[in-house]
């Protein structure tokens, strides 16, 4: 009775933060344990292709370099944006974001049922609530769907601003320009949500009592400005960018049957028993045993918080409105996967939303049968977080293998100097042969970098597809599609390259890990899409490393105008009148030499105009002046390629000039010469 009364104190929506935060803290413990789960969870799959964005010092924007690449979803970019503080801040800082869309997902769901039912539906919507929480896995590799998943949740609460609008008799039409705007969130930045706009209709015939004449007029008035909506916005799509074409099927049987198929993706997806296997394989019977345990203590939070509000409900018509929704967002879906186009496989789009629609359905089954709520509830609760922890294993095991790759790769060349190619001589789970370009792009920031893996298939004739690699002579070089040095942001080029062996690095796995190789036989390349086209096994001579120069502290630097020395570098304010700031050292020369400056540096804006170069008495060229460009608030790092010049100076500096707006900090600067 305490607790009974004690949860009728607090909102659904409230009780769906303290889950989602219990949620939270299991999996930490989790981690503690030593059960597999936690927070080390980081980039992968196509996050590399964000990560990559929002980490290169772009010559167009983000969102323009996404529509560059994609041509469709315009409003996904500025989602990425939106979370960019916290996606930068950590290695784990997507995951933490993902995490924040489960609780999203849980409210939206939640505010969708009570819309609809009211408060005799209260139980129902905090269970459903609960349950969008931890059905937050899929077959999707990262974290790429959750600007999905948030549209899709905007898409539910435009919905049930609707229903807001209907049962005010349609006299807010505040409620229905709420709906319309969230609609139109969540169409741009998923346009796969558009049948979203499908509720409208159903719900305005479903929920209104006039009579059936006025009704069919009153949704037709109503669906109106959805339609209008999309239309513009398809309009719009299909003039700026390219719509996707879809095969129309041959046959009305096989067009039913792809589409049953496609259903079943979304009530009964094969991953859940594929985690759940997986999970058996890999880990220990204790492991398991934890990760059931905490499953357990959710669900029966659940069971103790759903067992304060038994099931009232006189009228059911709730429930088959909150299915024709339900039915409304997947139905874009369900159509084109039907169609069975290359573009729409079939359970390749559910994923975008399974954690609203799954979650909406099964409870709304279950409230047909009330005598088995809230047992059944916390128990699909119970089922939905054993396999949420199945599926942050599998995330978490394969960001320690990506560590591992990074380790190796970051050990062999620690920096980027010049166009490089690394090829991993061993197949992994943890990195798709089509995204490892992007990986190891995000990894140095840099453009001129390329990771091609073996995979196993046929040797292949010529080169023919992205993953194939060619190994010819030493005069031929390496024959793999490469993006080295393109200059804008487009992620594939139109062709095979040639890749001199100068710039191929091999990496071989080892008993610690990835060490760097310098030769290759034809029999390691069996059973691998690689052919060896050469008559002598490879031999690639090592590259010379840089030589640092030796530089002052930095507090002994000397410094002009608006610029102190403290315990974080050197801080350089922001130019008063003509004042610059400045900040120089002396450094030893070579006559034609060619140097690195490496510069750690934040800023309190993007500091346009900050250089660096090398100067002297007769001793300055605009070859060597250097603009830092992507300054940030967070400390990063900026190379430089400098040449000395034919005249070596008898006292040269290596100067730093900020003649911007916007205050800098210098946290440390290295230079490198080349021999």
């Amino acid at each position: 009775m305490g607790i009974t009364i004690l949860m009728n104190r607090f909102s659904g929506s409230f009780q769906i933060c303290l889950f989602w935060l219990a949620t939270l803290a299991t999996l930490g413990v989790l981690q503690l344990v030593g059960a597999g789960a936690g927070f080390h969870v980081g980039p992968s799959g196509e996050d590399f292709i964000w990560t990559f964005l929002l980490g290169m010092d772009a010559p167009v924007s983000v969102q323009k370099a996404f529509w560059e690449h994609d041509l469709r979803n315009p409003l996904n970019p500025w989602f990425y944006l939106l979370a960019q503080p916290l996606i930068s801040s950590s290695a784990s800082g997507l995951f933490f974001v993902r995490k924040l869309v489960d609780l999203f997902c849980g409210l939206a769901v939640y505010a969708a049922f009570r819309a609809v039912g009211g408060e005799s539906y209260r139980g129902f919507a905090t269970a459903a609530g609960f349950l969008a929480v931890v059905w937050n896995f899929s077959r999707i590799v990262g974290q790429t769907n959750w600007p999905m998943l948030a549209a899709a949740a905007l898409g539910l609460l435009g919905v049930a601003a609707y229903v807001r609008f209907l049962d005010s008799e349609r006299r807010q039409a505040h409620w229905l320009w709420v709906s319309l705007l969230l609609y139109l969130v969540a169409l741009g930045a998923y346009s796969l949500n558009a049948s979203f706009a499908l509720a409208v209709p159903a719900l305005a015939m479903l929920r209104r009592p006039e009579p059936m004449r006025l009704r069919w007029r009153l949704a037709a008035l109503d669906f109106a400005p959805f339609a209008s909506l999309f239309a513009i916005f398809y309009l719009i799509w299909n003039t700026t960018g390219e719509v996707p074409a879809s095969a129309l099927p041959t046959s009305v049987w096989a067009c039913l049957s792809t589409a049953g198929k496609s259903i079943g993706y979304f009530l009964w997806d094969p991953v859940l028993f594929d985690l759940l296997r997986e999970a058996w394989q890999s880990q220990s019977s204790g492991s398991l045993a934890l990760l059931a345990g905490g499953a357990v203590v959710l669900g029966a939070g659940a069971y103790l918080t759903l067992r304060a509000f038994p099931p009232k409900v006189a009228d059911k018509g709730g429930f088959v409105q909150l299915l024709a929704v339900a039915v409304a967002a997947s139905l874009m879906i369900v159509v084109l996967e039907s169609m069975m186009s290359p573009s729409y496989p079939v359970g390749g789009r559910s994923p975008t939303l399974q954690q609203i629609v799954v979650p909406l359905v099964l409870v709304v089954l279950i409230g047909w049968f009330p005598r088995v709520f809230p047992g059944l509830a916390a128990a699909l609760v119970t089922f939905g977080a054993l396999v949420g922890f199945c599926y942050n294993v599998r995330q978490v095991r394969w960001m320690v293998d990506l560590d591992r790759i990074s380790a190796g790769l970051k050990m062999a060349v620690p920096v980027i100097r010049q166009p490089t190619m690394f090829v991993l001589l061993e197949p992994t789970v943890s990195l798709s042969p089509w995204l490892s370009d992007l990986f190891v792009k995000s990894l140095y920031r840099s453009v001129d970098v390329n990771l091609k893996l073996l995979i196993p298939g046929p040797t292949p004739t010529n080169w023919r597809e992205y993953p194939d690699l060619v190994f010819g002579t030493d005069a031929e070089g390496l024959l793999a599609e490469s993006t080295i040095g393109f200059p804008r942001l487009i992620l594939r080029s139109a062709g095979p390259s040639a890749v001199p062996y100068s710039q191929v690095v091999l990496l071989r796995p080892g008993p610690n890990g990835l060490t760097r190789t310098y030769s290759l036989t034809a029999e390691e390349l069996k059973g691998y899409r690689a052919a060896f086209r050469r008559a002598d096994p490879l031999q690639l001579k090592a590259q010379s490393e840089p030589k640092a120069v030796p530089l002052e502290s930095l507090s002994t630097w000397r410094l002009a105008g608006e610029t102190t020395v403290g315990a974080d570098g050197i801080r350089m304010a922001a130019m008063r009148a003509s004042n610059l700031s400045l900040a120089e050292t002396p450094i030893p020369l070579a006559t034609n030499g060619e140097y690195e400056v490496v510069l750690e540096a934040s800023a309190s804006g993007p500091a346009a105009g900050f250089y660096v170069d090398f100067y002297g008495l007769d001793y300055d060229h605009a070859a060597q002046d250097h603009p830092v460009q992507g300054m940030r608030r967070e400390r990063r790092e900026f190379r430089f390629r400098i040449p000395a010049g034919a005249k070596t100076p008898n006292a040269a500096v290596v100067r730093l000039v900020n003649p911007s707006a916007d205050s800098v900090t210098v946290h440390d600067v290295k230079v490198f010469r080349f021999d």
